[in-house]
């Protein structure tokens, strides 16, 4: 083959024919960060489940979460807004001090046709000087995204709210494309054949702290998609 002809060495890297035919790796294909690569299928979502197991995300006690993403073009205009609802009792010690050394990340997942759970939004809120501390909590602020991370002493009194836009959105081109999305923006099709296909239920939107605390939903009764908007509710 051509010299820089592109070949198979896997779904979790980039190869090309050098020259004597040989097919050799060049760069690692990097998944974004909720996803792991598996070497058969690609870029996988890794959602830690939401429960009450040890290492689940903490539902809320509500079914008033909702989940709004849309994606155009430029990327400047993507944007993705989530309510977690009504928690469960929180205290403030559970978030940590994000104003410090505590990082959060959302992460939200949706299956495929072929039920491979995939990343659709990475949300990255690192600690420091865009957190402050609130009466009950914390609240982020950048150019790019907002939050509010709110504590109570009883169920129905805690709450959740991130948006973000732009880069900072984390989303692919299209919310119907069937690919695997990497996080330096490039994307491999898993199908020639079905190149866009429609995003499955469940939806599941995770909020990882890296104290190991998170809270999350999953989101299967209401979900509604188009290639540049997503919806989706309890």
């Amino acid at each position: 083959m051509e010299t820089g002809t592109p070949c198979n060495r896997g779904a979790c890297s980039y190869a090309e024919c050098d020259d004597d035919g040989v097919c050799q790796l060049t760069d690692p294909f990097v998944c974004d960060a909720c996803s792991i690569c598996d070497p058969g299928t690609g870029c996988i979502g890794a959602p830690l489940g939401i429960g009450a197991g040890e290492g689940q995300c903490v539902p809320p006690v509500d079914n008033r979460s909702i989940l709004t993403a849309k994606t155009k073009n430029p990327d400047s205009g993507d944007s993705v807004v989530w309510k977690w609802g009504k928690g469960p009792a929180v205290d403030p010690a559970d978030f940590g001090d994000p104003t410090a050394d505590t990082d959060y990340r959302m992460c939200v997942f949706a299956d495929d046709p072929l039920s491979f759970t995939r990343s659709i939004s990475a949300v990255d809120l690192p600690a420091g000087a865009s957190w402050t501390a609130t009466s009950k909590g914390f609240k982020y602020k950048s150019p790019d995204a907002i939050a509010q991370l709110t504590a109570g002493s009883e169920d129905g009194k805690s709450r959740i709210k991130l948006k973000a836009r732009g880069a900072a959105a984390g989303l692919p081109d299209s919310l119907t494309d069937y690919r695997q999305f990497s996080a330096n923006g490039s994307s491999r099709s898993s199908t020639d054949d079905v190149p866009s296909l429609w995003i499955g239920a469940p939806v599941e939107v995770e909020l990882r702290a890296s104290n190991g605390e998170c809270w999350g939903v999953r989101l299967e009764d209401e979900v509604k998609n188009t290639p540049a908007n997503l919806k989706a509710k309890p």
